[in-house]
């Protein structure tokens, strides 16, 4: 998924201030779409958000994408929309 490979990027780097070396992490919330409960613009965000939450509840530093009714429907145009 490319939303890992930007989580594994950005934990890969080496920020240094002042002499020292600061880790750098970051959680991604993914929407995907087409989905038969998104249907506009803002129900995507709504559920890249909360997915977003979701990865912070679960420690930070990972992906979580939102929830689906049925798991057997996955899409391979995933977008990310919310990003902290």
């Amino acid at each position: 998924m490319f939303a890992e490979k930007i989580r594994t990027l950005v934990e890969n780097l080496s920020v240094t201030a002042q002499a020292a070396t600061i880790p750098v992490t970051v959680s991604i919330g993914v929407g995907n779409v087409p989905h038969s409960r998104i249907h506009t613009a803002k129900e995507l965000i709504v559920a890249a958000d909360k997915a977003l939450y979701r990865a912070k509840r679960n420690g930070r530093n990972q992906v979580q994408a939102e929830k689906r009714a049925d798991p057997s429907r996955r899409t391979f145009e995933t977008r990310i929309v919310a990003v902290k």
